[in-house]
């Protein structure tokens, strides 16, 4: 899993927290961030077919096999049965491969490498850094600087958009 270490984390923020508090931090931070997208080493996806693209649940990086089912009959795809999209947010069937087809399956297995280890890298960083600053005071004043807190978890979300997986649409 793309986690950052404490030296990535601590080379962008100062703090005084002890080490062990920030690789908590790190820890607890990835571990939301697995538990929302999923792990980010290779992923299974069980997607229904019946249209001409797959949605994936994250952008793929590589394809490791798929498995379409036809009734009660599986096939495992060959490279030129389909095709990524979009960046890798999709995938077109082909009727021009191997196993033609002018549409998916009723369903397919997607076994595949997630894409943006290193997005998901920065978005744990960002969030420890988030963690570390947050004050948990609406306000503060001290003459005439004043500073206004950010809302924490609005900040989280918009941290964690660079991950938000795609909406599902059925094609």
């Amino acid at each position: 899993m793309s986690i950052p270490t404490y030296a990535e984390v601590t080379a962008r923020v100062e703090t005084d927290l002890p080490q062990a508090t920030i690789e908590t931090l790190i820890a607890a931070e990835a571990e939301d961030v697995e538990s929302r997208y999923g792990p980010d080493d290779e992923q299974v996806d069980d997607l229904e077919g019946g249209g001409l693209w797959l949605f994936p649940q994250g952008r793929i990086e590589e394809v490791t096999s798929i498995v379409e089912t036809l009734s009660d009959a599986d096939t495992t795809l060959a490279a030129d049965d389909y095709r990524l999209e979009n960046q890798g947010r999709m995938i077109r069937r082909l009727n021009t491969g191997t196993n033609q087809r002018t549409e998916w399956g009723d369903r397919a297995r997607i076994t595949y490498t997630p894409a943006g280890g290193a997005v998901r890298k920065r978005v744990i960083q960002d969030l420890v850094h988030l963690a570390i600053q947050y004050n948990c005071l609406a306000g503060h004043a001290s003459g005439e600087y004043s500073e206004q807190q950010r809302e924490y978890q609005a900040e989280r979300e918009k941290i964690l958009k660079a991950l938000r997986p795609n909406v599902r649409l059925v094609a």
